[in-house]
């Protein structure tokens, strides 16, 4: 198998995993669905990110993920782990926001 077959192999398996996730999600209750938005999201996120990266990817790399099981799952697991500064970044634009405001309209000190 050539490095190309590889990394479409590669593809075919996240995209099945990515599509064995939405199946079980798409069973949910709407609440259920709402409640995981994040994880849905990242889910898709990662399969994007994984498709352009596998294009650079070597073979022994590939091979590795290849027989790794659940391998979207894992990575969205590691990444709700991690701590962002998403909402330090949320807060500090609208603090600023709000402060240009206050000043435009003479209504701050």
């Amino acid at each position: 198998m050539e490095e190309k077959e590889f990394q479409e192999l590669f593809r075919k398996k996240i995209h099945l995993e990515l599509g064995r996730f939405e199946h079980d999600m798409l069973k949910k209750e709407a609440e259920d669905v709402y409640y995981n938005a994040y994880r849905i999201e990242c889910m898709n996120d990662i399969f994007e990110c994984l498709c352009e990266m596998s294009r650079k990817m070597e073979v022994p790399v590939v091979k590795e993920l290849l027989v790794f099981p659940s391998l979207l799952a894992f990575l969205c697991e590691q990444w709700i782990k991690r701590e962002d500064s998403h909402m330090e970044e949320i807060r500090a634009c609208v603090g600023r926001e709000i402060t240009d405001l206050c000043k435009k309209h003479a209504v701050c000190e």
